[in-house]
């Protein structure tokens, strides 16, 4: 079984070893201590059945709109749910405090996030050329997609 809890400042280091497995420009932990104490920063972290948490959705929310900031689960947790899961319960708390519109950005070579946030509405609706760096030095673009709330 799977538990969400919301994000706390002192979820930092975990987020950045979900962060760092994920990703090769992996955040550091100071990176999101510093986001986490912002009052406009919501999300949740995912716990397996044994406690350890496997991953992490991070937003940031200005007014009537959001931004997902960023979105991760281990590789060893991938492909089970788990993204959705935390993806459904960041869409309905937006709802809730009347968030009307979420924009995200996501590598255009990311094919799986690329399917997952289609299949929840998301649409893409402006690029951002040569937006992420890779590790050998190479740029790579990024999709912004949107959904209305």
């Amino acid at each position: 079984m799977l538990t969400l809890v919301p994000l706390t400042i002192e979820d930092g280091e975990n987020l950045e070893k979900i962060h760092a497995a994920c990703f090769p420009d992996g955040w550091s932990q100071k990176t999101f201590d510093h986001l986490l104490k912002e009052n406009i920063t919501c999300g949740w972290l995912a716990n397996n059945l044994s406690g350890a948490p496997v991953g992490f959705i991070l937003a940031r929310i200005l007014e009537d709109e959001a931004e997902i900031l960023t979105f991760a689960v281990h590789p060893t947790s991938q492909r089970q749910g788990i993204g959705r899961y935390l993806l459904i319960e960041l869409m309905n708390f937006l709802k809730s405090v009347h968030c009307t519109k979420t924009f995200l950005e996501v590598a255009i070579d990311n094919v799986t996030a690329i399917n997952l946030y289609n299949s929840i509405g998301f649409k893409i609706v402006g690029s951002r050329p040569h937006y992420y760096q890779r590790n050998n030095g190479t740029f790579i673009s990024a999709s912004i997609m949107a959904i209305e709330n």
